[in-house]
C-alpha cells in the first residue's frame, strides 16, 4: 500500500509551452494547468519535474486564480461592468469566494473596474435610449452594486443630460394617447410616471398641463 501511495503522490511535468502571457503545464495526471508568466518563477517549473502534493495544490491554486482573472477581463471586454456584477458572474462560474475576492480587488487597484466611470456610463447610456428619472437610475444602480456617494456623485456630473419637463411631456403625452379614453387614464398615467423614476413635483407639473390641454384642469 504504502508503495501504491508512493506512485500516486508523484506528479510529473510532462510538458510545458508558452502562449501569449501564460504558461500551459500539462502533468502526467492528465490535466493542463495555466499560469501567468510573471508568476511562474518560483515554481522552478521544467518538463520531466517531479512535484509532491503540496506543490501540485500550489500550482493548481495559481491556476485557479489566473482563470478566474482570465473569466474576469473576457467578461470585462464586452463592456464596462461595477465590481458587484463582475463578482456575481465569477461566482455564477463556480469559483471560490478568495479568488473572486482577490481578482476583483487587484482589477480595481488597475482601474479595470470603476464604479464610478461606470455610473457614468450606465446614466448616459439609459438616458440616450428614453426619458427616465433619476430615482429608477439610483435604484437601478444600488441594485448593481454601486455605493450611493458614487451615485449621488454621477448624478451630478450628468446633470446636464437630465430629462427637463418638455421631454417628460413628449413622454407623457405618448403614454396617455396609449391609454385612451379611460376613466382612470391620469392615475395610470402617474403609476407609468413614477416608475420611470420621476419625482412627485415633476409628475404634478405634466399631469396638471395634459389635465388643462384635456379640459380636466
Amino acid at each position: 500500500v504504502g508503495s501504491e501511495m508512493c506512485i500516486r503522490d508523484r506528479i510529473q511535468i510532462e510538458e510545458l509551452s508558452i502562449k501569449d502571457f501564460f504558461m500551459v503545464v500539462r502533468l502526467s495526471t492528465g490535466e493542463s494547468l495555466h499560469i501567468g508568466v510573471d508568476r511562474a518563477g518560483p515554481f522552478g517549473l521544467s518538463k520531466g519535474k517531479v512535484i509532491d502534493q503540496l506543490e501540485y495544490a500550489q500550482l493548481k491554486e495559481e491556476s485557479d486564480l489566473f482563470r478566474c482573472r482570465r473569466k474576469a477581463l473576457d467578461y470585462l471586454a464586452a463592456r464596462n461592468r461595477s465590481a458587484r456584477e463582475i463578482e456575481t458572474y465569477l461566482a455564477g462560474k463556480g469559483y471560490s469566494g478568495n479568488h473572486i475576492g482577490e481578482v476583483v480587488n487587484d482589477l480595481v487597484q488597475r482601474r479595470y473596474i470603476d464604479d464610478y466611470g461606470f455610473a457614468l456610463g450606465y446614466i448616459r447610456y439609459r438616458r440616450g435610449r428614453s426619458a427616465v428619472g433619476n430615482n429608477l437610475l439610483k435604484q437601478e444602480l444600488r441594485n448593481k452594486g454601486v455605493k450611493r456617494e458614487l451615485i449621488t456623485q454621477a448624478l451630478r456630473e450628468t446633470a446636464d443630460s437630465e430629462a427637463d419637463d418638455e421631454e417628460l411631456y413628449g413622454l407623457a403625452r405618448k403614454k396617455l394617447d396609449k391609454i385612451g379614453p379611460k376613466h382612470n387614464r391620469f392615475q395610470k398615467l402617474s403609476y407609468f410616471l413614477y416608475n420611470r423614476g420621476f419625482d412627485g413635483a415633476a409628475i404634478r407639473r405634466v399631469l396638471e398641463r395634459l389635465r388643462k390641454e384635456e379640459g380636466e384642469g
